[in-house]
């Protein structure tokens, strides 16, 4: 692990990639970054500006009193494959990640799951916001989330798992699983802020109000072009094809069940199983879950061959050893 043993009176960050540098990360744990309020530095784990790849690797107990507890790309494209988010905390936005200001390289985020990760309040406008992730200050960046799980993650004011606050409108998520994620204020999975946001093949469910403990899945409205989601109670379905509301998406806890980082099993009778498009796993060549093993299986027998909703991808076996249980 790279330890940067940060407290109170030890305020460091775990690495740094300037601008015009292209950096690979791989199969490293980033811990022990710290940074208070007073200090006014985002990024306790990585603070970037360059064009940065991190595979393989975990991002646990960094924290910042200002924005992108675990990670904070300025610029620069980022690619986050295969990698974990856990136990960050920012006192602005994005306790897990926060990226900004750039107009063109964008993000993709594959293979990668985000919990239990915490945007607080530090007192000034807007703070609290995208307990796992903020996305701010993008303009025509493309945005991709793809087989990857956003999980009981919280925020003080908005976007409990994942929040957009930029300008721009290619933000996507693939087959990825939004769920028990938390917020005091507005949209405890999702918070869109008025920008565009589409979903294929997603869970986005089981979302709460901290306060209340009534559902909070999403402050905003999904793109039409939304498809073929499991969406939890209050969401107004899109008018894309495949859509269905379920109060329960019928998920095992987060766990280890194979692959690089934990993931949400559907259990018996979830509406997730043998529900998602083929079509727009062919038109975007995924043919892996998160836990890259093979997409497309006839879970349930039925004849027709059609993905899981969500990161996870059951088979057959495992449908039915999940009934007879």
């Amino acid at each position: 692990a790279l330890d940067a043993q940060g407290d109170a009176q030890n305020m460091r960050r775990v690495m740094q990639v300037s601008a015009g540098v292209d950096a690979t990360i791989s199969g490293v744990t980033i811990t022990g970054g710290w940074f208070d309020a007073s200090g006014g530095t985002a990024g306790a784990g990585i603070y970037s500006e360059g064009n940065l790849r991190v595979e393989g690797v975990v991002f646990d107990g960094n924290v910042t009193g200002r924005s992108g507890g675990g990670l904070y790309q300025y610029g620069g494209a980022l690619e986050v494959i295969d990698s974990e988010f856990l136990n960050n905390t920012a006192a602005w936005g994005g306790g897990g990640c926060f990226y900004t200001n750039d107009t063109t390289d964008g993000i993709l985020i594959s293979g990668s799951t985000f919990h239990d990760n915490h945007a607080v309040t530090n007192g000034s406008a807007g703070s609290g916001t995208g307990g796992g992730m903020l996305i701010g200050g993008v303009a025509s960046a493309p945005i991709k989330v793809v087989n990857s799980t956003i999980s009981t993650n919280d925020a003080a004011l908005q976007g409990g798992g994942f929040a957009v606050n930029g300008s721009s409108t290619l933000t996507t998520f693939v087959n990825a699983t939004v769920v028990r994620n938390t917020t005091a204020g507005a949209g405890g999975g999702l918070s869109t802020l008025g920008r565009t946001v589409t979903l294929h093949n997603t869970i986005l469910a089981e979302n709460t109000n901290s306060a209340t403990m009534a559902a909070s899945n999403i402050a905003g409205t999904l793109a039409a072009a939304s498809s073929y989601n499991l969406l939890g109670t209050g969401v107004s379905l899109p008018a894309g094809a495949g859509n269905f509301t379920a109060a329960d998406a019928g998920l095992g806890d987060l766990a280890d069940n194979g692959g690089p980082t934990p993931t949400h099993a559907p259990l018996a009778g979830s509406p997730a199983f043998d529900s998602g498009s083929i079509g727009i796993l062919t038109d975007l060549a995924i043919t892996l879950d998160q836990r890259g093993l093979p997409r497309v299986i006839d879970s349930d027998l039925d004849g027709v061959a059609a993905p899981e909703i969500g990161a996870y991808e059951g088979d057959a076996d495992e449908y039915f050893a999940s009934l007879s249980a």
